[in-house]
């Protein structure tokens, strides 16, 4: 079905029913910009949480957005980001995919263990770094 068909679909079912589920976009999982984002949230969420040993917060200070913005900076001094800067709302739903089944085989490298808390999925780690992980998160979240 092409995108035509999908968005004719989409405007008939909204008319008809006063809402509509809105598509996933299909050209997300393949493209090359996506992943490489998707890489850089991952390795700022593993990377706060080899530092500091706690859950990383989507917005807040030292926030997986800041963390990301720093590396693609880099990345541009040096020449090796072809793209334009990611904006937050960019950010955020890369975030939001590498905790969500769907986009990955396999266990998600990321799990939400919280509102707008991130960090690496223990089911991805051996033992006793599993148990580890699950031990501090719960410490970190329940006070």
């Amino acid at each position: 079905m092409t995108l035509k068909f999908i968005t004719a679909d989409q405007i008939m079912q909204a008319v008809q029913r006063g809402h509509v589920k809105t598509p996933a976009a299909a050209n997300i999982p393949g493209d090359t910009y996506t992943r490489t984002l998707r890489n850089l949230v991952i390795q700022a969420v593993y990377g706060h949480w080899n530092e500091n040993r706690e859950p990383m917060h989507i917005t807040v200070e030292l926030s997986i957005f800041t963390a990301v913005s720093n590396r693609v900076k880099e990345m541009l001094q040096c020449g090796n980001w072809p793209w334009e800067t990611p904006l937050k709302r960019t950010v955020d739903r890369r975030v939001n995919e590498c905790a969500d089944k769907a986009y990955w085989t396999g266990d998600t490298p990321l799990i939400g263990v919280g509102e707008a808390y991130y960090m690496p999925n223990p089911a991805r780690f051996e033992e006793p770094a599993r148990s580890e992980m699950l031990q501090l998160a719960r410490k970190v979240l329940i006070p």
